[in-house]
């Protein structure tokens, strides 16, 4: 019996040393990264630019329907827009939630990486996007945007936007440079 305990004892000294620590290491799939490269994230950020900004919910909804207004000779408030109105808040949110959160990731995933060039791109499509934004809706969160603070304020103070425009000529100075 104490031969077959020696035996049983080396052969599981001889397992557990002959196998590699990550043999089960299994949780890492190799095709689906955690991380996405800059130049996917980018074409990803043009694609939800052009939707923020066409129809279906984008900001050409809304200007359509104030362009309507201006120009019929029906009633001008027939199509009864107001601020709760799934035309107003829809592209505000999927702008905020969208293409300005991923727009800020490709900027500072690139500047980490020190790639000046999408760095230069992120911050040209930001401000093409914020620019239409303020002209579209005045006053808008900027400064603290898609910025989490340390107690997760989830509602950032709204920059005045003749305070906005400088900052944006700044930003597009920037990325120029760094194209």
């Amino acid at each position: 019996m104490e031969k077959y305990m020696k035996i049983l004892l080396a052969f599981f000294i001889l397992l557990a040393g002959g196998c590699k620590k990550d043999f089960l290491d299994i949780n890492t799939d190799p095709n689906n990264p955690s991380k996405a490269t800059l130049a996917l994230l980018l074409t990803h950020v043009e694609k939800a630019m052009a939707d923020g900004m066409g129809f279906s919910g984008g900001i050409s909804d809304i200007t359509s329907v104030y362009m309507m207004q201006r120009s019929t000779r029906e009633n001008p408030d027939q199509y009864g827009i107001n601020g709760g109105s799934f035309y107003t808040y829809s592209p505000w949110n999927y702008m905020y939630s969208g293409p300005l959160q991923d727009i800020e990731l490709m900027i500072n995933q690139a500047e980490a990486e020190e790639n000046v060039t999408y760095a230069g791109i992120g911050k040209i499509c930001k401000v093409f996007l914020i620019s239409h934004m303020v002209d579209i809706w005045g006053d808008i969160p900027f400064s603290e945007a898609n910025k989490l603070d340390a107690d997760n304020n989830g509602y950032p103070k709204f920059d005045k936007s003749e305070d906005i425009y400088p900052a944006l000529f700044k930003m597009l100075s920037s990325g120029i440079a760094d194209l």
